[in-house]
């Protein structure tokens, strides 16, 4: 009896190897990952609670008592609830035809074992680990007490209802009841992990851009530098024509320039001087550096600062990330618009926002934002983006983006707080 309900144990832990392997090849390291599997999701959890239910714990008066509920509740909270229906329907067709008249009794116990899911599916993506493991320990639990007192209502008594030994009942009892924790837990490491991997390519990658940074950037600068002296010194040629194409060969080359600082940023690791930095004064100067770049393309660039608050970090770096992260902006508004740059304090942080009404971005855009080579500009390298994040991190702060296609992007820095030094 205790076998059969360590291999339910070990069944219901399928669905968890199988989450892994979808991660893999998702590209998202978070529950975003699994959506685009979720009829996948609905036939291997429900699979899964068939073969639960095909080796029960039976008692002597012939009860099942199987973890097949498991299963489904976790298709409900990482696939959604019409894969978990799919499961729980999957689920349902296999007792119907094995319950031997206790059927209605079955479902009442995956009713309990779901309640919790289907209640809180929609805040579950939100929630921290903690919130999500106790909800999943208060569904084992209503699981438990129901179909206990099930076996107890269809049975004569309690001992004839179950005899076990006592070492087996409650290993038992503790088993069905942290199960449903176990998994989700499982699931969730599951994603820390894919964000570890994922994390580690990315530095793999930074370290071959850095390779290849370091040996060619200062040789192809040089040419750059001499070919645009003597573009600049033809456009002032008196031809209309080919003032026009000179203009836009040094545009290029500008373009080229930018490019290459940003492979030297990623490269080179500089010393930093840190120290207090005064956020107001260092925002207020990178908002107007861009300010001409924002007026030629009929944008208005706002700075609302509250004075005294301080960050720790480099100076040069923190106004690099102001420029790159404004510059963006600016560049996803070809119509013109409004950039707002807000910088305040906030308990132990200080906050760094930058909110435009542009293009916007996907969720998918979103979710790569900070990858190697990932940009949503046509003609962009992301190298700016990387600088961006990498910077943030070293100051030991957080960024987030978010964005709606069509009504533009909100990027929010968090730093913690300094003193003024």
């Amino acid at each position: 009896m205790l076998q059969n309900l360590l291999l339910n144990v070990i069944i219901i832990i399928i669905p968890v190897v199988f989450f892994a392997i979808m991660l893999q090849y998702s590209g998202y390291h978070d529950q975003r990952g699994l959506a685009k599997y979720r009829y996948a999701i609905a036939l291997v959890c429900g699979l899964s609670s068939v073969l639960c239910m095909l080796i029960p714990v039976v008692n002597a008066d012939g009860f099942r008592w199987d973890l097949g509920a498991i299963p489904i509740g976790v298709a409900v909270l990482y696939g959604g609830r019409l894969p978990g229906a799919a499961a729980a329907l999957i689920y349902a067709a296999a007792n119907f035809a094995t319950a031997d008249g206790r059927f209605a009794a079955e479902m009442l116990s995956l009713a309990a074992a779901l309640l919790y899911p289907y209640i809180g599916s929609g805040r579950y993506a939100r929630s921290n680990l903690s919130v999500k493991l106790i909800g999943g320990l208060g569904a084992s639990i209503a699981f438990y007490f129901v179909t206990l007192n099930l076996v107890l209502y269809l049975s004569d008594s309690f001992d004839a209802s179950l005899r076990l030994d006592r070492l087996t009942f409650i290993v038992f009892q503790f088993l069905v009841i942290v199960a449903l924790p176990i998994v989700l837990f499982l699931v969730e490491k599951q994603f820390v992990w894919a964000m570890f991997q994922e994390r580690l390519r990315q530095a793999e990658r930074l370290n071959m851009i850095g390779e290849m940074a370091a040996s060619i950037a200062h040789e192809v600068r040089n040419p750059l530098t001499v070919v645009k002296g003597f573009l600049q010194l033809l456009s002032s040629s008196n031809d209309e024509k080919t003032r026009l194409y000179m203009t836009t060969s040094i545009a290029e080359l500008d373009r080229a320039e930018f490019i290459i600082s940003d492979y030297l940023n990623m490269a080179k690791n500089q010393p930093e001087e840190r120290h207090p930095l005064d956020v107001c004064e260092l925002v207020e100067t990178a908002v107007q550096t861009m300010t001409p770049f924002a007026v030629m393309q009929s944008i208005e660039l706002r700075h609302l600062c509250e004075r005294d608050h301080y960050v720790q970090g480099d100076t040069v770096k923190f106004k690099q990330v102001i420029i790159n992260v404004v510059k963006n902006a600016i560049e996803a508004m070809p119509g013109g618009g409004i950039i707002e740059v807000q910088s305040f304090r906030q308990e132990d942080e200080v906050i760094v926002k930058v909110l435009d009404n542009g293009e916007g971005m996907t969720q998918e855009q979103l979710g790569r934002l900070g990858s190697p080579y990932f940009s949503a500009k046509e003609k962009g390298t992301g190298l700016g983006t990387m600088v961006v994040f990498r910077i943030v991190e070293s100051m030991g702060g957080k960024i987030t983006y978010r964005s709606e296609k069509g009504k533009g992007t909100q990027v929010v820095m968090q730093f913690p707080a300094a003193g003024e030094g």
